[in-house]
């Protein structure tokens, strides 16, 4: 059995503003392409307009063209970028979340080349709705480029077959979070505290934040707002909900241990 660290850490992929960019190797029909993807967000609190940047480059030495444009008279549309972006708002009070997915097409624009020392960048702004009264935003984001044709030399070409960049995700705040969390979590903390504690740490801390939230829920001493704070954090992070069942939160914990 996983490790209660394996399954955490293979659910939860932390990424601020700029998000980390992930980089892959598209396999393009004759030609080969670095795709990489940035999501970021230049504004404080929680994300409102994100900026999203795209990079293209060949692996090999010889530069690509990016064909965005069909030839005059030519049937078909032009090379569109597709956006799929996914967010999730959590007020931090209990199990409860909310959330869209919005779905967006636009021209990528002209022919351009790209080569390893010079990749071809494009910026995409990116608006959500303002958020509500919440606590945290998680923003996950994919990109695929219908290009026209890609074009490397006279002769290798893709035949216009989509680029898939990497996934990526962006999480922001309404506030700072509070100080770095004591080694034993503080029994006067605050619903707020518990939660942005819980969101905001750091990862190599999420199996133990996991195993003092439990604890805190379990704890019928505390005060109940600050339990919801804890069911709000443990939800946020595991990506799962047992609701603010003390029992099914134990026994999910139980069975991740080795």
């Amino acid at each position: 059995m996983l490790s209660g660290a394996a399954v955490l850490l293979s659910l939860v992929t932390a990424c601020h503003a700029p998000a980390s960019p992930p980089r892959m190797h598209v396999p393009l029909g004759d030609l080969a392409l670095m795709a990489r993807v940035e999501l970021a967000t230049y504004e404080a609190g929680l994300a409102h307009q994100l900026v999203l940047t795209t990079e293209l480059a060949p692996l090999g030495p010889d530069p690509v063209l990016v064909h965005g444009m069909r030839p005059r008279g030519e049937p078909g549309d032009n090379a569109r970028i597709i956006t799929r972006v996914s967010y999730v708002d959590y007020p931090g009070r209990g199990p409860l979340s909310s959330g869209k997915t919005l779905v967006d097409s636009r021209e990528w624009g002209p022919d351009e080349w790209a080569t390893a020392e010079v990749p071809l960048s494009r910026a995409f702004l990116i608006e959500l709705p303002a958020p509500p009264d919440v606590l945290a935003r998680r923003v996950e984001i994919t990109v695929v480029l219908h290009p026209v044709d890609l074009v490397e030399g006279e002769l290798r070409r893709n035949g216009g077959r989509p680029v898939v960049f990497p996934t990526v995700e962006l999480q922001t705040f309404a506030t700072e979070r509070p100080v770095e969390r004591p080694d034993l979590w503080p029994s006067d903390s605050t619903p707020e505290e518990t939660f942005l504690w819980a969101a905001s740490g750091p990862d190599e801390r999420l199996v133990d934040t996991v195993d003092q939230l439990v604890a805190v829920l379990g704890d019928e001493s505390l005060d109940v707002l600050v339990r919801d704070g804890a069911v709000a954090g443990l939800v946020y992070l595991t990506r799962v909900s047992h609701g603010r069942d003390v029992g099914r939160w134990q026994d999910w914990w139980a069975q991740q241990q080795p």
